[in-house]
Formats: C-alpha cells, structure tokens, sequence
C-alpha cells in the first residue's frame, strides 16, 4: 500500500509541474498576442494619422478653389519636443496634434500623440522613443535636399570593375529587400559629415533616398552584400 501512495504523490507532483508549464505557456503566448495586437493597432493608427494629414494638405492647398479660403493646416504649431539643461528644440513648421486636433481630423480614441510636417508629409508618433531622432534625420534630409546635395555613401547596382566586384548594394535580410541605386548609406559612426545640431542625435543607421526623401533605419538584418 505504501508503494501505491508514493506512486501517487509522484503522479500528483508530475500533474503540478505540467499544469505549472502549460500555465506558463499560455501566460506567455498571452503576453505576445497582446504585444502584436497593441503594436498592429498603434500601426493602423499612425497610418490613419498619415491620410489625413495629406488629406488636410490637399485641402488647403486647394482653398480657394474647390475648398473655402481660410483652410488651414491642424495641431499646436512649433511645440518644444525638448527643453531641459541640454537645450530646447522646437520643431519649427511642425505641428503637435493632440486628442483633440486628431478628432478634427477624424481620428478618435488616439492612443499617442503626433509631431507632423504637412509639407513633408511626415508623421511620427511621440510613443516612439526615437522620435527626435527621426525629427532631426528628416531635417538634415530636408535641408540636403533644399542644397542639393547629399551626405553619405552612395550605394550602386554591384558592378565588376577589373574582374572584382564591388560592395554597393544593402540588403535587408527579412524581407529580401535589396537597396542600390539611389540610396546612401549614412552610418552613425560617420555622423561626422552631418552639421552638429543633427549629428548629436543620430544614434543608428540610415538608408536614404535624397530624391523620394525615404529614410529606413537599418538593425541586424541589414548587411552589405
């Protein structure tokens, strides 16, 4: 009998360890389905935000025309994004849209806050912890732009040049996404080329299209090829 008693303890104990795993399993597929969802809807949101503020650009630079004179772009012009004892920078020609300008663009329920650039049909959500990076890379972007200039290197379709072929191209490992002609490579270790105002703030590294003004940071999927 006493056999049969240790049996069942050992049964008992194996049953509590596999209900302790399965437990575990769930709470952390539970944790996960969350994660995605909360990142799809934040994703869905920000390219809500991104069609309505072209549709808002449309119509005021349809005013007068199609649209009533008066229509002007929505938000709290040139907010500060950051004022302490390292310096204020103020996103000059930016607009902050909160909860309540989002409404006026039809957008409700908002789970972020948004800086935008009407006229370079910028977006960029204040939940992202990088976004004053990105601020800063598109106005370096911009004013490059404005000089006609650029800044970085320069990729190319790989080419064979005295029977060796040359490193020109990125690709993107994840998507199988290839990167050549008419993108530059700008590394954040050669920040140096950039004016200081932007260089301080330029942590990682840009792929850059000077002629459709596209920026993609780059991570550990992206490798010279």
């Amino acid at each position: 009998m006493s056999n049969n008693k240790g049996v069942t303890i050992v049964t008992v104990i194996v049953m509590i360890i596999v209900m302790l795993l399965i437990a575990t399993v769930s709470i952390v597929a539970g944790n996960k389905i969350i994660v995605n969802s909360n990142e799809l809807k934040a994703e869905q949101e920000l390219q809500s935000v991104k069609s309505a503020v072209l549709r808002k650009k449309s119509e005021v630079n349809m005013a007068g025309s199609l649209i009533p004179i008066g229509e002007a772009y929505i938000g709290i012009k040139d907010p500060i994004l950051k004022s302490d004892d390292s310096g204020t920078i103020k996103a000059t020609n930016w607009y902050l849209l909160d909860e309540t300008n989002l409404e006026k663009l039809g957008i409700y329920d908002s789970t972020s806050r948004y800086i935008v650039n009407y006229d370079y049909e910028q977006v960029l959500s204040t939940k992202n912890k990088e976004y004053i990076e990105e601020y800063m890379l598109i106005e370096c972007i911009q004013k490059y732009i404005a000089n006609n200039s650029v800044v970085g290197l320069e990729l190319k379709n790989k080419t064979s040049v005295s029977g060796s072929t040359t490193v020109t191209m990125v690709r993107d490992n994840e998507t199988g996404n290839v990167y050549g002609t008419g993108w530059h490579l700008l590394r954040k270790t050669a920040t140096g080329e950039l004016p200081t105002e932007y260089a301080e703030y330029i942590k990682h590294d840009y792929l850059i299209n000077f002629n459709t003004a596209q920026y993609i940071k780059m991570d550990s999927n992206f490798e010279e090829i």
